[in-house]
């Protein structure tokens, strides 16, 4: 955990019983994860602003000059 790497681990006879289990505790476990980290940390630089622009990363048609 020290360098940032959390381990989880699954019996194999979970996995081999029970994959849809297995595989759904691994997406609860990730998802945890990432919304600990969303809380934790501020948003990038780069996706600030972002929903000023379209999905082609041209500005919208009102900041052109129109």
């Amino acid at each position: 955990m020290s360098q940032g790497v959390r381990v989880h681990r699954i019996p194999a006879s979970r996995i081999y019983h029970d994959l849809a289990g297995a595989t759904d505790a691994v997406l609860v476990q990730a998802e945890a994860l990432i919304a600990e980290d969303r809380r934790r940390r501020p948003p990038a630089p780069s996706t600030i602003g972002s929903s000023l622009r379209s999905t082609d990363g041209t500005p919208p048609a009102a900041s052109r000059g129109r």
